[in-house]
């Protein structure tokens, strides 16, 4: 990684990490939010795009679309997690920088690709290439805020 693009991500991860210390009436809904609550709302989100697919003029192509959502979504996990997190090997931010806010409990896997941004991230693309407009539309707001509260808690930059 470069100097200017590590200086980026340390400026910024310390400007919503002063948001955060600033906030304390906020850190109970983004722990559960940026733990378990937003992946599961991404998965509620998909459900129901399966659901609402069922019911569409052409049910087969679209439940097919929904399903590689789906498909595509662990896949993308998969990679991320077990290829590129140990080919990139990004620490941590708190492991890197001290006196910074934590909100979640401190692991030492590393940062870079986030898990919780990869699942987000194949969920709405996924969404939107399935032309499930409402869902993407939804699960893009959702994924959006589970990225920021990964910052928030700390977790990643």
């Amino acid at each position: 990684m470069s100097a200017i693009s590590y200086s980026i991500n340390t400026a910024w991860y310390l400007d919503v990490n002063t948001l955060a210390r600033q906030s304390a009436w906020a850190h109970g809904v983004m722990e559960v939010y940026s733990h378990d609550l937003g992946i599961g709302l991404l998965a509620l989100v998909v459900l129901a795009a399966w659901w609402w697919a069922r019911r569409s003029d052409t049910p087969a192509a679209a439940v097919g679309a929904v399903l590689w959502v789906a498909g595509g979504t662990v896949l993308a996990w998969i990679i991320s997690h077990f290829v590129l997190k140990p080919l990139v090997a990004e620490r941590r931010p708190y492991l890197a920088l001290h006196h910074v806010e934590v909100l979640l409990t401190r692991t030492h896997e590393y940062s870079f690709p986030s898990g919780h941004a990869t699942v987000a991230g194949a969920v709405i693309v996924g969404l939107w290439l399935a032309r499930r407009r409402l869902a993407a539309a939804v699960s893009t707001v959702l994924g959006l805020f589970l990225c920021f509260g990964r910052i928030y808690t700390g977790m990643h930059y």
